[in-house]
């Protein structure tokens, strides 16, 4: 379970990279990213990832 966890955030994590890279290129604008792993997800007291890991991201 962790090890694909971690790949699926190590896959998330280098498509954002090349993506941020290559948007210079096209777009001369401020951008901004952040992306974060948490080990379980509560809105509200309430899990909403059924006491799994969450990976969040945005783009600004």
């Amino acid at each position: 379970m962790k090890k694909q966890f971690f790949t699926k955030s190590g896959f998330i994590s280098i498509t954002l990279l090349a993506a941020l890279q290559a948007a210079p290129a096209i777009v001369s604008a401020d951008v901004s990213s952040n992306v974060s792993a948490s080990s379980n997800y509560l809105f509200r007291g309430v899990t909403q990832t059924d006491g799994a890991a969450a990976v969040q991201g945005g783009l600004d």
